[in-house]
Parts: C-alpha cells; sequence; structure tokens
C-alpha cells in the first residue's frame, strides 16, 4: 500500500494500481480487511477517485490515530512515514487544509521580530542544510507575552531542550520549567503564552503527541497557542511557521485544531535570507 503511495507521489497511478490491487487481493486471502494496511489501499483508491470526504475521513480516523503501528520504537519512523499521506493528500487536494481547520476565530497573533529570529535560530543549530537530514533534530521552547483583549502578543521565546529526533513529548520537569520561567516573566508582567517547536522537514501540523502537549498548556489558559516551525517551509514572503489553537483542549488527544492569524512586529524583508544565518552561527 505504500508503494501504491509513493508511485502516486510520481504520477504513476496505472503502476499505484496494481499494488493497491495485489494489498486489496491479500487483505482478503488472510481476512483482514480492517488491517492497517488494507484501510492505506482503501485511502489510495479513493484519491486516485478524487473522493476527498473519504480519502480524509480514512486518514483522520484510521491511520493518524494508529501510525504507532508503524513503529513500535521509532517516531521519527512513524512522522517520516505519515509525512508520506500529507504529501499525496496535498498531491491530490492542493487547496485542502489537511489537519487543521481554517482560521474560524477573531483573535491575532502579534509576533515581536527578536522572538521570531530566536525561534529560527534555535531550530537552524540542530537542522539546516549543512547538517545531514538523519542527524536533523526537533527542538521546542516557550513563548513569553501578554494579552490585549483577545489577541495575544509574544515579546520573547525562550529555548528549552533540543536534540530530539521527532516527536517532542512533555515531561513532568518540563510542565516544571515552563512554572519557573511563568514566575519569572510575572515580575515583568508577562507569562507563558504557549510553546514552539520545530518539525524539520516534515512539514506544519499537531502530531498526536502535540495534541497531548498542547491541551496541558490551553487547558490552563484557554488562549495560549503552539506555533510549529519549520525552515524548510521558508522562502522569500514565507517565515516558516503556522500557529495552532485545539478547538476543545477537554478532549485532550482526541481534540481537532484549527490555524490562528498571525503577524510579525518587525521589518523582515526576506525571510529566506534568514537561513543564511546558520553561517554566523557555525
Amino acid at each position: 500500500s505504500l508503494c501504491a503511495l509513493f508511485l502516486m507521489l510520481c504520477n504513476k497511478e496505472t503502476d499505484a494500481v496494481k499494488f493497491i490491487q495485489q494489498a486489496a487481493k491479500l487483505a482478503h486471502e488472510i481476512e483482514l480487511t480492517q488491517d492497517l494496511g488494507a484501510q492505506i489501499a482503501v485511502f489510495a483508491i479513493h484519491l486516485i477517485k478524487r473522493d476527498h470526504d473519504k480519502a480524509l475521513k480514512i486518514l483522520k480516523e484510521v491511520i493518524e490515530p494508529n501510525a504507532h503501528a508503524f513503529s513500535t520504537r521509532s517516531t521519527g519512523l512513524q512522522a517520516q512515514l505519515l509525512s508520506i499521506f500529507y504529501n499525496v493528500f496535498n498531491k491530490y487536494f492542493p487547496t485542502s487544509h489537511l489537519y487543521y481547520q481554517k482560521v474560524k476565530d477573531k483573535s491575532l497573533v502579534k509576533l515581536r521580530g527578536k522572538a521570531y529570529i530566536t525561534i529560527v535560530l534555535h531550530s537552524l543549530y540542530y537542522a539546516n542544510n549543512k547538517i545531514p537530514r538523519p542527524e536533523w533534530r526537533e527542538i521546542y521552547g516557550l513563548l513569553i507575552g501578554k494579552l490585549d483583549n483577545d489577541n495575544v502578543i509574544v515579546t520573547d521565546a525562550i529555548p528549552i531542550t533540543s536534540g530530539k529526533k521527532y516527536e517532542v513529548q512533555f515531561e513532568t520537569e518540563d510542565y516544571a520549567k515552563a512554572a519557573e520561567i511563568d514566575s519569572l516573566a510575572a515580575e515583568k508582567n508577562l507569562f507563558v503564552v504557549g510553546w514552539y517547536h520545530s518539525h524539520p522537514g516534515i512539514g506544519l501540523f499537531l502530531s498526536h503527541t502535540d495534541i497531548i502537549n498542547h491541551a496541558g498548556y490551553q487547558s490552563v489558559n484557554p488562549k495560549a497557542i503552539a506555533l510549529v516551525f519549520d525552515f524548510t517551509e521558508m522562502s522569500e514572503t514565507n517565515p516558516g511557521f503556522k500557529i495552532f489553537k485545539l478547538d476543545d483542549p477537554n478532549k485532550g488527544e482526541s481534540s481537532s485544531y484549527h490555524l490562528v492569524n498571525w503577524e510579525i512586529d518587525g521589518n523582515i524583508s526576506n525571510y529566506s535570507k534568514l537561513l543564511d544565518l546558520i553561517d554566523d552561527i557555525i
């Protein structure tokens, strides 16, 4: 089934259909038509038929929640395989928002230029085009700021940890760090308004683990935000990040999420030029 998806990405639908037929035949012979592999084949069929809603339903309700089945030991492999699904879905439905709904609240995140550059530098230190891709690492940190009516003002970004290959899983000590930083920020009438982390090379979305992590923030502060950064998304006009909030943090890992509008407070005329900063870091 995965081979079929690769072929579809390479514009070889005829060959892909042959693999799908073999997958379906195997699933029928061993009576596992509801197996994840068989459902991936059905997902591919819906894509080829351009049936957006049915393909999306399988992706969101079957494939993504069972990503752990791809590997019980490597969250990195899980993320890599999921990125294949994101890419093939976007190829067939390029105008669709795959894992989140369009902006649906009126709030705005105002990100200070200083905070944005900190996020970029933190991420580039552990993942950039001069580091072999297998050595890229995720990072995460906290966003400090304040509220202005419904808007979130992010004044600074505080790096917390790095070196994780894929999937930042919050531990008890991480929330303890956040509480400590929150108390220090309070001295300046600021507080932790959310967190940021990177997805080097795998796209801008909230993974299953990210949703669990953010539920811890947003259940305490309904306006808390999650910023996801991927340097490979950067261009002259694209800063390489998106900002999300959960639709209902009380649902925990079952919550869906949506985009939040943002603006960067600072004169950055060409975001891609920030990639050159890695030379200065090295």
